[in-house]
């Protein structure tokens, strides 16, 4: 249910350019020609159209689930982080203050330092 597989990758890069707007690593304006308002009407044009298909894609093929643009990438990094890293420490701790953003649709922590040590 929610994202179609296919569509994962396209939608992991929207919902790092949407939810990192401020990041210079996601920002869509990295040294173009472009106003910030014309990049913000090209990526919400972008994102209408995804949304757009996907609701096509729904009223064709009705279900009961409801896609966020956020959930692909929370989900992958939970399952990284549990499939992958956590087998592997034996200690982990706060290494400095929790960072936090706040916008207008979300919001949440940035950053999480941490300090671990491998099992």
């Amino acid at each position: 249910m929610g994202v179609p597989e296919s569509d994962e990758k396209e939608l992991l890069r929207l919902t790092l350019e949407l939810f990192g707007v401020m990041d210079p690593e996601f920002s869509r304006a990295k040294g173009g020609s472009q106003t910030s308002t014309e990049v913000a009407q090209n990526f919400m044009a972008e994102i209408f159209g995804y949304s757009q298909g996907v609701h096509a894609n729904r009223v064709a093929h009705p279900g009961d689930d409801i896609a966020c643009l956020g959930q692909h990438l929370a989900r992958l990094e939970m399952r990284l982080l549990f499939e992958e890293i956590l087998p592997h420490i034996r200690t982990l701790e706060l290494a400095g203050p929790i960072r936090s953003m706040c916008g207008f649709q979300t919001s949440g922590p940035k950053t999480v330092p941490i300090r671990f040590a491998m099992a």
